[in-house]
């Protein structure tokens, strides 16, 4: 049993070593929408609240996956909400990053469909799982929604290394 627990545990170590950390050369868009800002469809009472603010970003240079633009807004005491627009067709994506929870958006191309988060983990309840642990989280666009495609464990960053002053 001890030896099959070995190499069990060797066999996870060696998978999690050659598992390969998403790159945003792994998920290239090659083609950058040059064309007018489509008009905001607004589909929830979030876009209602917000339409000012989705409106101006849908007139900014497309800043990811080609034709989309990532904008954000503070929510109060240092927390930052962010939503991603299709300049190409108005519509704003169900998903998006900050509040009060998280995960918080770290990195995004205009020629990538990766975005890369971090944060907590939290149950459905929004309760973080286990105090203590921290992750990056890679995910990529798919047919107009965010797909989970990796996470890594992390050092929790400083509140200032989040959001600089």
């Amino acid at each position: 049993m001890k030896k099959l627990l070995l190499v069990l545990s060797l066999l996870s170590i060696s998978l999690l070593a050659n598992a390969k950390t998403p790159q945003f050369t792994d998920y290239a868009v090659n083609k950058i929408y040059q064309g007018k800002s489509a008009k905001l469809i607004i589909k929830s009472d979030f876009e209602k609240n917000y339409r000012t603010r989705l409106k101006w970003a849908l007139d900014q240079k497309p800043n990811f996956a080609g034709e989309y633009v990532i904008t954000y807004w503070g929510c109060g005491a240092g927390c930052r909400v962010h939503s991603i627009l299709n300049k190409r067709t108005g519509e704003v994506l169900e998903d998006g990053f900050g509040g009060e929870m998280g995960p918080y958006l770290e990195d995004f191309k205009l020629n990538s469909k990766l975005i890369i988060a971090h944060g907590h983990e939290y149950d459905k309840n929004g309760e973080v799982i286990e105090s203590g642990k921290y992750f990056t989280y890679f995910y990529i666009l798919e047919k107009n929604k965010l797909k989970l495609v990796g996470k890594e464990a992390r050092i929790e960053p400083d509140f200032f290394d989040i959001y600089p002053e």
